[in-house]
């Protein structure tokens, strides 16, 4: 592998590491907080659903429910009619965290599901890339022979 390779191994390593453990959201605190009703909800044909919610700021807001989870897309029709307020707490887009009366349906800790694997998938491409370098820099795989500089045994 070239160092190219070995370099881009190392960036994709620190980006994966930094996209999982600080991820690109608002925290919890600087949420807006809102009642909402929900105003439709869109099936597709993967088993994942889109459920657009209408503040009472007027704001129109949605929640995505795939298979890594989200609104649950029956509980959500069956909030429609008659409409039940719920309460939610958004970026402006998307809900984050939504409550129906007092149970929490959609816990903010939702969107750091992935975060654990990322990480590990992270500090596994920079051990690999610290292994390559090591490599490239003749301390990993190299063999002295006696009076002479460190160089690879060319007999493997």
């Amino acid at each position: 592998m070239s160092r190219v390779g070995t370099g881009l191994i190392f960036a994709l390593g620190l980006f994966l590491g930094v996209v999982s453990w600080a991820p690109w959201i608002d925290s919890f605190e600087l949420l807006k907080k809102e009642a909402a009703y929900i105003v439709d909800v869109r099936r597709d044909g993967s088993g994942s659903s889109v459920t657009r919610l209408a503040t009472a700021s007027g704001r129109d807001i949605r929640c995505v429910h795939s298979k890594t989870g989200g609104c649950p897309t029956e509980l959500m029709q069956s909030l429609m009619n008659p409409p039940i307020e719920v309460l939610v707490w958004h970026d402006g887009e998307s809900v984050l965290q939504l409550v129906v009366g007092d149970r929490v349906v959609l816990p903010y800790d939702h969107v750091h599901q992935g975060r654990w694997f990322g990480i590990g998938l992270s500090i596994l491409l920079l051990v690999i890339g610290s292994v390559r370098v090591g490599i490239h820099l003749g301390l990993i795989g190299a063999v002295k022979r006696s009076n002479q500089p460190l160089r690879r045994d060319a007999s493997q």
